[in-house]
Formats: structure tokens, C-alpha cells, sequence
């Protein structure tokens, strides 16, 4: 092998052991605008229709304020928005929309992070819940950039 093909983080042949990875990647992104539209409709009802800020939201934690909520939206939207555009480019066979989605995907995850830590209660179900989340999306980045 050529030194100048290795790469440090293997590629991906497969999503979840068994699907083409293109294929898996276009039902990844069809399932996260799913997820990303009921965030969007959860949040936004909140927000609209309210609630104290003491209440409990599910799926986002027990501690949150205004502005993380807020943050959670814009990246949910922002979310919808890429995954429909990655998904788009899959099926032309371009690349800019992949390209975008992985760079999006790598900055909701550290957004993602920092709101978890300005705004936990530090709970064994909010360190679980953040686990989960955080291994599911590191694996849908690698699926993307293996693509």
C-alpha cells in the first residue's frame, strides 16, 4: 500500500453492518429530518404555548433555559435543512451536500455538547441521554464520511 492512501479512521463499506452505505446514509438522513421535525414542532410548541421554565420538556433534559431552547430549535432547523440538502446531492451523485452535512454534523455535535453542559443537571439520565446521542451521532458522521 502507498503511504499516501493510508488514512487514520477506516471507511466504512456498509451502514449498520448490512445496507449499502449510500443507501443507508439517504434512509439516515430521512430518519434525522423525521427527528429533527418533531423536535421543531416539540420546541416550538413549548415555546409558543409555554410552560414555565420549572417544567419538564420532554427528551431535552430537566434543566434548561430560554436561550437553550432557542439554540435547540435553530440547530433542529438547521438540522432539517442540511439533511434535505445532503440527501438531495446523494441522490444526483454531488457531492456538496455531503460535504456540508459532515461539516454541520461535526459543529451541531460541539453546540450540542455545550448546551448539554451549560444547561444539565448532571442526572444519570441526562449523562445516559447524552451517551446515546453522542454515539448514534459520531456514527452517522463516520457513515457520512465514508460516503
Amino acid at each position: 500500500d502507498n503511504e499516501d492512501d493510508y488514512e487514520p479512521i477506516p471507511r466504512l463499506d456498509t451502514c449498520c453492518c448490512c445496507i449499502q452505505l449510500k443507501l443507508g446514509v439517504l434512509i439516515l438522513c430521512v430518519l434525522q429530518m423525521i427527528v429533527a421535525g418533531c423536535f421543531i414542532a416539540l420546541i416550538g410548541s413549548f415555546i409558543l404555548w409555554g410552560g414555565s421554565l420549572g417544567n419538564e420538556l420532554p427528551l431535552v433534559g430537566g434543566a434548561f433555559t430560554l436561550l437553550a431552547l432557542l439554540i435547540i430549535l435553530i440547530l433542529q432547523l438547521a438540522e432539517f435543512g442540511f439533511a434535505l440538502y445532503a440527501f438531495s446531492d446523494i441522490r444526483k451523485a454531488m457531492p456538496d451536500g455531503i460535504r456540508y452535512y459532515y461539516m454541520f454534523k461535526l459543529v451541531s455535535l460541539g453546540l450540542s455538547l455545550l448546551v448539554f453542559i451549560l444547561t444539565s443537571d448532571w442526572t444519570s439520565y441526562e449523562i445516559f441521554n447524552l451517551f446515546v446521542t453522542t454515539t448514534v451521532s459520531l456514527y452517522f458522521i463516520w457513515c457520512i464520511w465514508s460516503l
